[in-house]
């Protein structure tokens, strides 16, 4: 998804909807997460951006070389790019989300733009073992 502004600055992510599908929680996660993914951040005005990630669910995701928001990506030119290295990372199952659907939103922003971009993500966290070992 695409934010236009008044302020006439664009910022897009390729691709803009991600979906990892079942994600199998039955081992700890490695560094940088399940499947992980980049995600391209493009400049898509004709002027400077001053990209900066705006939001991230840390609880769900992992974004290699960050842990917080907001936080400064880069000045991309017209044109531009940034990519995002994502992977799942984990889920709440006090909260019912194992065998469920788990969504959110990234977003980024700049001052030169009104609003934020936003790229859609969902995946189900599920557990299961490799084959049983019956001791035949």
């Amino acid at each position: 998804m695409v934010a236009c502004g008044g302020k006439g600055g664009e910022l897009s992510f390729s691709p803009p909807s991600i979906s990892w599908g079942e994600i199998n929680f039955a081992e700890d996660p490695p560094e940088g997460g399940f499947d992980v993914l980049q995600i391209v951040v493009e400049n898509t005005s004709d002027k400077d951006m001053e990209a900066q990630l705006s939001r991230f669910d840390f609880d769900h995701l992992c974004l290699l070389g960050f842990s917080s928001v907001p936080t400064a990506l880069d000045t991309l030119g017209p044109g531009g790019t940034y990519a995002l290295e994502v992977g799942v990372c984990g889920y709440s199952a006090e909260n019912g989300e194992r065998d469920g659907v788990v969504t959110g939103e990234i977003g980024v922003s700049a001052p030169e733009m009104d609003g934020e971009a936003t790229a859609s993500w969902s995946f189900t966290p599920v557990v299961r073992s490799g084959d049983d070992d019956t001791g035949n």
